[in-house]
C-alpha cells in the first residue's frame, strides 16, 4: 500500500508542475460597489468572509477581486525571467526576486503540490524590482507574484530541513529617485468558495449601511444608505432584512427624541421599582453600554417623547415574527435561524452543534449583527446574561404589568419571544418607519 501512495503522489506532483493543465472550474469573480440613498458616494466597504473568517477593506473607487485556490495557480510558465529564486533548492531560506510592472499591490503566494495555498503576504509596491524573504519546509512548492497587469510564477525545492513554519518577509529594494511614491490601495483581494457567504458594511460619513450576498459571478453591489440618528447624537448601522429595514445594533441613546435625558437608575431597589422610564449600563459598566447598547425598562420603550430616531420606531411584536419568518425562510438551509442573526464575536462559547457560540464563523448570514448585552431584572434589579444572551423589548403591550420581547442565548438554535414585567431592563431595536 504504501508503494501505491508514493506512485501517486509522484503522479500529482508532476502534474502539478506544469505537464498537465489545472482543473478548468478555477474563477475569479470582480465585485464593483455603488452607493445610493442618503449618499451617492461612499468613503469604504470593509468585505468579512463570514464562512472563513476573513475581511478586507475596499476604499472608494476600488473593486474587490474574489478567487480559488485554483484559479491562483497558473501553469508555471519556465521562460519567465521576471521572477527568480535564489539559491534553490532552499536550504535555509531564498531571496525571491520580482520585477512589478505597475504600482500597487502585490500578493505573494506559495502553494503545495496538492493546489493548497500554504501561505500569502501582500504588500503595496512601486514599480520596479522587489524582494522578500522565504523560508519553506521540506517539499516542493509553486511560488506565485500577482499584480496589476503582471503574474508570475516559479517552482521551489525545499530542502530546509529544520524549518517547520512557512515564512515570507518583503524586503523593499532601492528604487531609482524617479520613481514615484507608494500608492494608497484602494482595492482587494479575497480567497472565496462557492456558497462561501459575505457581509459588506458600507461607510459613508457618519452612516453605515451592511448588507449580505453569496456571489455566483461578477457584478456590481449598490449600498444604499439610510441615516439613524437618535437623540443622543449617535449614529447607527442599517440592514435590509426582506422588506424591513433594521438597526444592525443595539440603541444607545441616553436621551429621548425631544432632547429630555433618560432616568440613569444604578440601583437594583431603585429599578425595581420605577414605574416610568429608566435605562442603565449592564453591571453599570460603561464598556459594556457602549458596545452593547443601553438596557432599558418598557417604560422608556413606551414614552410618549420616542426612543427611536426621526423616521423610526421600536419594533414591534409582529415585525419581530416577519423577521424570524423571513430568516427561517431565507437562511434555513444555511444556518439556525440565531445563528443567521447573531454576531460573529463575543458570543461565548457553546458545545452545541449548530448553537449561536457553536463555530463564530458560521453566524451573522443576515448582518443583523446580535451581540450579547445580556438583561435586568425586574424584580430585584440584578444583571443577568452578559456575553450569554441576547434581549430586545417589543412596543406591543402583553397587559397591564407585561410587554413582549424577543431573545436568545449562546446555546440557542432559534430566536423565541416571551412577555416579562415592564421593570425588565432590556435592549431595544428599531425599524424604518
Amino acid at each position: 500500500m504504501k508503494t501505491k501512495f508514493r506512485i501517486v503522489r509522484f503522479v500529482s506532483t508532476v502534474l502539478f508542475l506544469g505537464i498537465m493543465p489545472f482543473s478548468t472550474f478555477a474563477f475569479e469573480y470582480t465585485i464593483n460597489f455603488a452607493a445610493s440613498g442618503e449618499s451617492a458616494v461612499y468613503d469604504s466597504i470593509i468585505v468579512q468572509n463570514l464562512t472563513k473568517g476573513t475581511s478586507v477593506t475596499i476604499l472608494q473607487g476600488g473593486v474587490l477581486t474574489l478567487y480559488d485556490v485554483v484559479s491562483t495557480v497558473d501553469r508555471v510558465n519556465t521562460e519567465d525571467k521576471s521572477l527568480r529564486v535564489f539559491p534553490n533548492p532552499v536550504t535555509d531560506k531564498s531571496t525571491v526576486r520580482f520585477y512589478a510592472r505597475s504600482a500597487g499591490n502585490a500578493r505573494i503566494s506559495a502553494f503545495g503540490t496538492d493546489g493548497k495555498k500554504i501561505i500569502e503576504a501582500n504588500e503595496n509596491v512601486q514599480a520596479g524590482y522587489h524582494s522578500f524573504q522565504l523560508s519553506l519546509p521540506n517539499g516542493v512548492y509553486l511560488i506565485q507574484v500577482k499584480g496589476a497587469g503582471y503574474s508570475h510564477t516559479a517552482k521551489v525545492v525545499s530542502q530546509a530541513g529544520n524549518i517547520i513554519i512557512p515564512k515570507i518577509t518583503y524586503s523593499e529594494m532601492p528604487q531609482p529617485k524617479t520613481m514615484p511614491q507608494k500608492i494608497k490601495n484602494i482595492a482587494g483581494t479575497m480567497l472565496y468558495s462557492p456558497g462561501d457567504q459575505l457581509l459588506y458594511k458600507g461607510i459613508s460619513g457618519n452612516s453605515c449601511t451592511v448588507t449580505t450576498d453569496v456571489p455566483t459571478g461578477s457584478k456590481t453591489v449598490n449600498m444604499e444608505f439610510v441615516v439613524c440618528r437618535d437623540g443622543s447624537g449617535n449614529y447607527y448601522s442599517t440592514v435590509k432584512i426582506g422588506t424591513q429595514v433594521w438597526m444592525a445594533e443595539n440603541l444607545n441613546t441616553t436621551k429621548y427624541l425631544n432632547g429630555d435625558d433618560i432616568v440613569y437608575l444604578s440601583d437594583g431597589n431603585d429599578w425595581k421599582y420605577a414605574y416610568s422610564g429608566a435605562m442603565c449600563n449592564n453591571y453599570n459598566n460603561v464598556d459594556y453600554g457602549s458596545r452593547y447598547g443601553k438596557l432599558y425598562n418598557w417604560y422608556a420603550v413606551n414614552d410618549s417623547r420616542k426612543l427611536a430616531p426621526t423616521g423610526w420606531h421600536v419594533a414591534t411584536h409582529d415585525e419581530w415574527t416577519a423577521l424570524k419568518v423571513h430568516v427561517d425562510t431565507h437562511w434555513g438551509a444555511f444556518a439556525n435561524v440565531a445563528k443567521a442573526l447573531a454576531a460573529d464575536t463575543d458570543w461565548k462559547n457553546s458545545l452545541v452543534e449548530g448553537a449561536v457560540g457553536n463555530n463564530l464563523y458560521g453566524n451573522n448570514y443576515t448582518g443583523f449583527t446580535a451581540l450579547p448585552g445580556g438583561d435586568r431584572g425586574g424584580t430585584n434589579g440584578t444583571f443577568f446574561n452578559i456575553l450569554e444572551g441576547a434581549f430586545w423589548w417589543t412596543s406591543s403591550e402583553y397587559n397591564i404589568s407585561n410587554a413582549w420581547y424577543w431573545y436568545f442565548d449562546n446555546n440557542a438554535l432559534y430566536i423565541v419571544w416571551d412577555n416579562s414585567r415592564k421593570q425588565f431592563g432590556l435592549s431595544v431595536r428599531c425599524v424604518k418607519d
